[in-house]
């Protein structure tokens, strides 16, 4: 029964159980005056499911753009992920709030390991990343 007094069977809509008219927030009749509930407002944002937390930038690659100027692509080392599966991604494109620290820690490392940073188009790769088998061509090579 709807909490309006009407039964599931003096309903003209057929097939349903009371298990749908308890677990609905309307009534089962089409003309009921049952008041619908108010839905509340969600503010949380809601991530898709394939999103991925940046561990580092483990290599970087600048490159220009004609009437864009520099683009900046990062080699992203995925946490959770091997460094084979690290991806080449713009920095724009990452939709990161706060790209600050991770770019810190890239120039901190660079500097680590005496990696001149410059304005030119070289790749840059950390130890690690070159180690794990990416080249300079931005390419990955499996070692055996």
């Amino acid at each position: 029964m709807c909490t309006a007094g009407v039964t599931k069977e003096a309903s003209p809509v057929k097939q349903v159980t009371d298990d749908d008219v308890n677990a609905s927030s309307r009534c089962a009749r089409p003309n009921c005056l049952r008041p619908k509930k108010k839905r509340k407002k969600s503010y949380v944002v809601e991530e898709p499911e394939s999103s991925f937390i940046v561990e580092a930038f483990v290599g970087r690659y600048k490159k220009f753009v004609g009437g864009q100027g520099v683009h900046e692509e990062y080699l992203v080392k995925w946490h959770t992920y091997d460094y084979h599966e690290a991806t080449w991604e713009l920095l724009e494109n990452m939709g990161l709030t706060n790209p600050g620290p991770l770019l810190d820690a890239f120039e901190q490392e660079a500097e680590t390991q005496g990696i001149e940073l410059n304005d030119g188009t070289e790749v840059v790769l950390f130890k690690e990343a070159a180690d794990a088998g990416w080249t300079t061509d931005r390419l990955f090579v499996k070692h055996e």
